[in-house]
């Protein structure tokens, strides 16, 4: 997948395998175009002890809608969110430390 960093544009597309692994590893700040046109930037992960904590009643999202549809939990929100793989236009490591401290003791 070429020698940029993460976070970095890349010439290729992201695959919705890397995302999805990225998001298991930790959280990710996507940045994405809304079918409405307008950009938004999720943080958000699929990170197992997270979910558990939270509460969610799930530990894997809901089946995907379509193929090119990943479905992600919106740290922000407190809820699950989706987003089109074709859509995005960034994706990077999102530094949380602080933000998971403050999250779990919501």
């Amino acid at each position: 997948m070429g020698e940029k960093r993460e976070g970095e544009k890349r010439t290729e597309k992201w695959t919705k395998k890397e995302i999805l692994d990225k998001l298991h590893e930790g959280a990710l700040e996507v940045t994405f175009k809304k079918k409405d046109g307008s950009i938004r930037v999720m943080y958000c992960t699929l990170m197992p002890h997270i979910l558990d904590y939270r509460g969610t009643g799930e530990v894997t999202p809901r089946k995907a809608r379509a193929e090119n549809l990943i479905t992600v939990f919106d740290i922000e929100k407190d809820d699950w969110r989706c987003f089109y793989l074709d859509s995005v236009i960034k994706v990077k490591p999102y530094i949380m430390l602080e933000a998971v401290n403050e999250y779990i003791t919501r």
